[in-house]
């Protein structure tokens, strides 16, 4: 659909890169010029990491896909495959525990109001300059 219009039109394509290069313009600007706000974590990292995981379509497809290839002929599918379940989520919980941990202590430091505003100032910078390169791109 869209790929395509972009693809044969000419005008379609310059109008979406004009448009996608002021939208990095205005958010850059926007980026240097606000005062930032420090905003309070709703769902501690682990529950996140957690969430993330279990909702993610790729952990399905894995053990539909790859996990049962790994059970020796002649044995049972369902308790090894619960077996592989239960190792994985072990070492899947001790690694988001240290994840969480080192991302608490990072957050930390980093949400210093002078860190925090010259991380912003900086992708200010960046997205002007991306800006100013995809509408400067065709000449």
């Amino acid at each position: 659909g869209l790929a395509v219009l972009l693809h044969t039109s000419a005008w379609a394509y310059e109008a979406v890169r004009l448009a996608g290069a002021a939208y990095l313009l205005l958010m850059g600007v926007r980026a240097l010029g606000r005062p930032h706000r420090v905003r309070a974590p709703r769902v501690p990292a682990l529950a996140s990491g957690l969430l993330s995981d279990l909702f993610n379509p790729k952990t399905g497809a894995f053990y539909v896909a790859v996990v049962p290839q790994l059970v020796p002929a002649g044995h049972p599918l369902p308790p090894a495959l619960l077996l592989f379940a239960a190792i994985d989520a072990a070492v899947e919980a001790l690694w988001l525990l240290v994840v969480s941990h080192l991302a608490g202590r990072l957050a930390r430091r980093l949400a210093r109001p002078t860190v925090m505003r010259r991380a912003e100032q900086a992708v200010g910078l960046l997205l002007i300059g991306a800006g100013l390169r995809a509408a400067l791109e065709a000449f």
